[in-house]
């Protein structure tokens, strides 16, 4: 028999799974028309003069690390709420 822990744990697993999943089709999808724009970039850099292209540089990746710490706390903060939704439909 299950019990209500392991149920639940059963239930994010999966819904993790499936998640994730989607996403790698998606980016599937997405990788080669983002692998040429890449190449393409990388062109245009290297016909950069060195001051140019480190500015350009640091343009790209502060919204790039701003992101990263944004996607990161909406999961998180989108996994809590689904655990607080679970605990009230178990309380119900």
């Amino acid at each position: 028999m299950i019990d209500k822990k392991e149920l639940l744990e059963l239930i994010v697993t999966e819904r993790i799974q499936t998640l994730t999943s989607q996403m790698d089709s998606q980016k599937a999808d997405e990788k080669d028309s983002v692998s040429l724009l890449i190449d393409q970039v990388e062109v245009i850099l290297t016909h950069l003069p060195e001051p140019n292209r480190d500015t350009l540089n640091r343009f790209v990746e502060h919204p790039v690390d701003r992101m990263v710490g944004k996607d990161s706390c909406l999961y998180i903060g989108g996994f809590k709420d689904g655990i607080r939704v679970m605990k009230m439909i178990g309380e119900l």
